[in-house]
């Protein structure tokens, strides 16, 4: 296959890794890509479990382009140095637009249910720790239970707030990223909700109010399509 219009590889910003000073990276402040503290505790774990793995990408002033949970979680576990990857000669259109890329990219691939699923249990039935995977406590538990030819869908990305203690109609955005949804309930509906939540808590180990909520919901849009 004929390989037109790429830069050679002494160009490459992967052609060499140098260590940084975290103090001396600059974090883009115009990011449209939003690192909840959830987030970014997750991957501070990965790094305790796997190391460094993947190279932030800066510019030759010390710019971040791509990496900024990593290096968000290296600061809150105390790590002082990073390894970077040098993109040289970009220019400020490329920069910003490899900001989005670099992260849009990366979520239009899909998943093998399936497989996961199969990986998954494998993984559980020989010890391995299966909150360092990223998936909420609802996920896993229905991921090990899935049935080949049922239909999956990973949790919301941001996190639903504590029901028990709903008090408006209209949702908010907190200040920490995440979207705050809530509803009016009547003091019996509360109660009934409330009811199933620890239910659902108690028979799957679930921890989360959120998490238990979210697999009530998977559960009921599920039955909605048999």
């Amino acid at each position: 296959m004929e390989i037109n219009n790429l830069p050679s590889q002494e160009q490459w910003a992967a052609q060499a890794v140098v260590k940084r000073s975290v103090q001396e990276l600059i974090p883009y402040e115009r990011n449209p890509k939003i690192h909840s503290e959830q987030q970014i505790q997750q991957i501070a774990d990965s790094i305790r479990e796997w190391g460094w793995t993947v190279p932030v990408v800066i510019d030759e002033s010390g710019n971040v382009l791509a990496g900024h949970g990593r290096l968000f979680a290296a600061e809150s576990i105390g790590i002082e140095e990073v390894p970077c990857v040098v993109a040289s000669n970009w220019s400020e259109e490329q920069k910003k637009a490899y900001i989005i890329a670099d992260n849009k990219v990366q979520e239009n691939s899909s998943w093998d249910f399936s497989l996961l699923s199969e990986e998954i249990n494998n993984l559980s039935e020989n010890g391995f720790d299966l909150e360092k995977l990223g998936l909420s406590e609802a996920d896993i538990n229905l991921l090990q239970n899935l049935s080949p030819d049922e239909e999956f869908k990973f949790d919301y990305d941001d996190v639903v707030p504590d029901v028990s203690d709903v008090s408006s109609s209209e949702p908010s955005k907190t200040t920490d990223g995440y979207v705050e949804f809530a509803v009016v309930l009547s003091e019996a509906d509360k109660k009934q909700l409330m009811s199933q939540i620890n239910k659902v808590k108690a028979d799957y180990q679930i921890e989360s109010n959120a998490d238990a909520l979210m697999m009530i919901v998977n559960q009921a849009s599920r039955y909605s399509h048999d």
